[in-house]
């Protein structure tokens, strides 16, 4: 996309960018400014917006459908231990917990995430409570080759193209008609005591 590439022009030869385009609901992984690999993924279930404090603080009972989102700007990532998943990596953390991209959550059939991730469209992507989902193969093939604790970052485009100059910061502004701690383990691992689930996540 317009928005994709643009964001590879403006990285530095050693730096890997992970960016979320709800619009395609797919991220693209990029190194040095060129695109390495794609693949589908999810978000939250209200899209990708600037994050509220009431959402960034909620516990997972104060969690209600209107404040299930991803946050949307530039974010520094680190890559940490998970007991749910191995490893995730980290973008934002808030008051209660983190917002990371990791491997997809199936905990709950209902709510279909991994069909989701294979369908064809992007318009039954935004599901989560705000961390980024995406297939096994994806993460441990391409995401986990790379190192999250020195320069890289994450580029989580707004749902809403009319927000993307003021919530995602670049060097300068993009003109476009298209265009932060909350992790899911700690959601789900409450999550999960309620549902009786076997794993948990966003």
């Amino acid at each position: 996309s317009k928005v994709v590439n643009w964001i590879g022009a403006q990285n530095r030869p050693s730096e890997v960018s992970l960016v979320l385009d709800p619009g395609t609901g797919r991220m693209y992984v990029l190194r040095g400014g060129k695109i390495e690999a794609d693949a589908p993924a999810l978000f939250g279930k209200q899209g990708v917006q600037a994050i509220t404090d009431q959402a960034l603080n909620a516990s997972v009972d104060e969690t209600t459908d209107d404040l299930k989102m991803t946050p949307a700007g530039r974010f520094p990532l680190t890559m940490q231990q998970d007991n749910d998943y191995g490893t995730r990596i980290d973008f934002l953390r808030g008051g209660a917990s983190t917002y990371a991209i990791h491997r997809v959550y199936l905990g709950d059939p209902k709510e279909r995430r991994q069909q989701r991730l294979d369908s064809a469209t992007a318009n039954d992507n935004a599901v989560s409570y705000g961390c980024v989902n995406v297939s096994n193969e994806f993460y441990d093939k391409t995401l986990k080759r790379f190192n999250y604790n020195g320069d890289a970052s994450a580029y989580m485009i707004p749902s809403d193209p009319a927000q993307l100059d003021a919530l995602v910061p670049m060097p300068e502004p993009l003109t476009t008609t298209r265009t932060s701690r909350r992790c899911c383990s700690n959601i789900h691992r409450a999550s999960r005591q309620r549902r009786q689930a076997t794993s948990g996540a966003w």
